[in-house]
């Protein structure tokens, strides 16, 4: 029964250590409109650690997900040594904090995500800020508030909220109303 447990024990360090079972192919899909799967693929493989076997999955979807612009990142492996990576992005909704803090953006639920703000087209995405707790509520605010100045041919550029509650909204036409 030893000899039957140290051949059990070799043939499991030989698949543990085989070359064949180190993760050989990461494939990428889903929303990849401002991550190419190849610069996710670089950027993220030098920090997985461990074969087909020992990937801890959970630390791969977490480094998948520290990648601008990834709202969520689902990894699974299939047999002998290829990783699934199925992605989401954010889509912004808005830009989020000011010119002098540098801008961050907004989801499309209220939650701010750290990105390249320059990568987006300034023309629709409004400016809204306040404290980071509050941005739900602000851009919420905002879907209310802007339909109703589009009978004016105006529309809200700027909405901003201090810690006092203080509203402050600006709109398309340089007006500001506080």
């Amino acid at each position: 029964s030893g000899l039957l447990l140290a051949a059990v024990a070799a043939g499991l360090w030989w698949v543990l250590r085989n070359p064949m079972f180190t993760i050989g192919q990461i494939t990428v899909t889903g929303d990849t409109r401002h991550n190419s799967a190849a610069s996710l693929r670089a950027a993220v493989e030098p920090r997985l650690k461990g074969n087909f076997f020992t990937l801890d999955l959970g630390a791969a979807q977490a480094a998948f997900e520290r990648a601008p612009w990834v709202r969520k990142a689902t990894v699974r492996r299939e047999f002998p040594n290829q990783l699934l990576v199925q992605l989401q992005e954010y889509e912004e909704a808005a830009f989020w904090g000011s010119e002098e803090q540098g801008f961050r953006l907004l989801d499309k639920e209220g939650v701010i995500f750290e990105a390249n703000p320059d990568e987006i087209s300034r023309e629709n995405l409004p400016e809204l800020d306040g404290p980071d707790e509050a941005a739900p509520q602000v851009l919420a605010a905002w879907r209310e508030l802007n339909p109703l100045f589009s009978p004016l041919h105006s529309r809200i550029t700027r909405l901003a909220v201090d810690e006092r509650g203080s509203w402050t909204l600006v709109f398309d036409q340089e007006t500001t109303l506080k």
